[in-house]
């Protein structure tokens, strides 16, 4: 297939719900001959993701559609049309794309719990430790006396404790 057949794909987000195929190929079948609508669904829900997909037979068409298009409203929804990164992916793509993501959103949603426990804990006893040194205060006369006398007796021998 050559570039020429393919076309050119839009991107339009803030699809709503309840938009048709019929109404995007009314609405933007206006500009240029359109060669595919696609509006993609969830693998596993079965509901709309919100985007659609438009492709256009000439470039040309695509720019005047995202200049006419671009930040109006749909059937109520308010769109953003840009040309689409990539090409198109077929069900087996995304259903691995997504099997991967899944998986590795489950490990950083563990990841990130684990963690967060970790520096809670960290943050309570770092609390716990400022609050005992601001509540720190001068030893008592009494206090001090057998201090200094435990002191005193750590500097002898034992051999000088025995005789006296």
């Amino acid at each position: 297939m050559s570039r020429r057949s393919r076309g050119v794909s839009l991107h339009i987000s803030g699809v709503a719900d309840h938009v048709r195929t019929e109404d995007l190929y009314d609405r933007f079948g206006k500009y240029g001959q359109l060669l595919d609508v696609y509006i993609p669904l969830d693998y596993y829900s079965r509901r709309r993701r919100g985007i659609a997909y438009i492709q256009f037979a000439y470039r040309r068409d695509a720019e005047e559609a995202i200049y006419y298009l671009d930040r109006t409203r749909i059937l109520g929804q308010e769109v953003g049309v840009h040309f689409a990164e990539g090409e198109r992916q077929s069900s087996a793509e995304m259903r691995r794309r997504f099997a991967h993501d899944h998986a590795s959103n489950r490990r950083d949603r563990s990841y990130s719990r684990s963690r967060g426990r970790g520096r809670r804990s960290r943050s309570r006893s770092a609390e716990t430790t400022k609050r005992r040194r601001s509540i720190t205060r001068e030893p008592s006369a009494g206090a001090q006396a057998s201090e200094n006398s435990s002191r005193k007796s750590k500097g002898r021998s034992s051999h000088d404790r025995k005789s006296r």
